[in-house]
């Protein structure tokens, strides 16, 4: 079936709303598999499955299954990071990951202190394969070293030391994948890295599933860590932005300027800006016009988009930053109007892609693993339109005990966690 019949298929599955999980999640299971297990049951669950595998953890709440890991400092973080992909492994039911934001941005944004994503060397004999989407990834020429700017925390599994994942390392080759996404896979590690793209997650609700059937084995069980924000979750939709501004606001953000020497740029009547570097033209945007919201809310229209890039590249090289590829002002607009149509209704009121959901039947229909893993506090929405009760989801928070305490003191709230 080509698009459209899938996309009609699935949003009948999901409600006319979008807002609700369909009847063949794993979570629908009253009448299907018996009566629900409570949450107390649940977490019990849980407990015994981390100390099973030798998981040293924390538990934070008494109404859901929420626990503190450690997987960052010595002694027990390689311990934990074992158990952790045992527990991620074996994982049958949607599993969250709130990741330390704070000790990344301690450590300068580097790949080594990010997410923590395990490298399955390709000589192991369990048939299972990683995939981890993630917008920040960065997967251009200089990526996948440990001191790199970068989100993933590539560990091996045996070692607990980072894997480098840079084109021609370690067996990594980058393909190209959907319109502005790139893939780094590997002949010598069971992982597959994505530089996921909003774009192309609202424009194709196979998305995911596509690039996961394709770089996978028949047999394999796939474990999939999934990115919230301006991966599966459009920001700009969430603010109330009509379709035409939120894709010329996406647009902006995957363009790259690149001034040959500084100059002073003008726009309208705003106020002067220095440009002495690269920038983005959504970063470029948000500086014109800091300190005006009515000039930012009503810049994105496809004429003032067309104006803008055709000045700023008369100084600058205008690249789209995901792919490298030159920006010219005859393929934005033919990209505008291709997106434009294919991204009507991509989205429910959170701005949750409906390619998500569609990964999410997808994987519990084979039988696969998916987390969501996320430096933010907005899983909750996320997993509360995707499954029938979110207090039995197991969440792990990843050395909260280092969190900042704004970060920590909303989830506090949110989950009603122990002091």
């Amino acid at each position: 079936a080509g698009p459209r019949h899938r996309l009609l298929a699935l949003t009948a599955q999901m409600g006319a709303a979008f807002d609700t999980p369909c009847a063949g999640s794993c979570w629908f299971r009253l009448g299907r598999f018996g009566p629900r297990e409570t949450p107390d049951v649940v977490r019990e669950r849980h407990k015994q499955k981390f100390k099973t595998h030798g998981l040293e953890y924390r538990s934070l709440a008494s109404s859901c299954s929420v626990f503190d890991v450690n997987l960052h400092e010595e002694p027990t973080k390689m311990t934990n990071m074992v158990g952790y992909w045992k527990i991620c492994k074996e994982a049958t039911d949607l599993m969250v990951t709130l990741s330390c934001f704070a000790v990344w941005n301690e450590n300068k944004k580097r790949n080594a202190h990010a997410k923590v994503i395990p490298a399955i060397p390709a000589g192991r004999s369990e048939a299972v394969r990683v995939f981890f989407f993630d917008d920040n990834l960065a997967l251009n020429s200089e990526a996948g070293k440990a001191d790199s700017p970068g989100i993933c925390a590539l560990r091996h599994i045996n070692t607990g030391e980072f894997v480098e994942f840079g084109e021609g390392v370690n067996g990594f080759r980058s393909e190209r994948l959907a319109r502005h996404s790139v893939v780094n896979f590997s002949s010598e590690y069971k992982v597959v890295l994505v530089q996921a793209n909003i774009i192309d997650s609202m424009e194709k609700v196979d998305y995911f599933t596509s690039c996961i059937q394709r770089y996978s084995k028949p047999g394999e069980k796939c474990v999939v860590f999934m990115d919230i924000n301006s991966t599966i979750v459009s920001n700009d939709a969430i603010t109330g932005k009509h379709a035409p501004e939120i894709l010329l606001s996406s647009m902006f953000e995957f363009i790259l300027a690149t001034p040959a020497e500084t100059f002073t740029f003008e726009w309208e009547s705003l106020p002067q800006v220095e440009v002495n570097r690269a920038i983005t033209l959504k970063k470029l945007v948000k500086q014109l016009t800091e300190g005006n919201k009515t000039a930012y809310t009503h810049f994105y229209s496809i004429e003032r988009c067309l104006l803008f890039i055709e000045k700023l590249g008369q100084r600058c090289c205008l690249k789209w930053n995901t792919i490298g590829t030159e920006v010219t002002l005859n393929d934005f607009r033919d990209m505008y109007d291709e997106c434009l149509r294919a991204l009507a209704g991509s989205t429910n009121k959170d701005g949750v892609t409906k390619s998500w959901y569609h990964t999410h039947e997808f994987m519990q229909r084979n039988g696969h693993a998916l987390i969501l893993n996320s430096f933010g506090i907005d899983s909750k929405k996320v997993v509360m339109s995707t499954v029938n009760d979110h207090t039995v989801i197991l969440r792990v928070l990843v050395n909260f005990s280092r969190w900042d305490r704004s970060d920590a003191d909303q989830v506090r709230a949110m989950f009603d966690l122990h002091s």
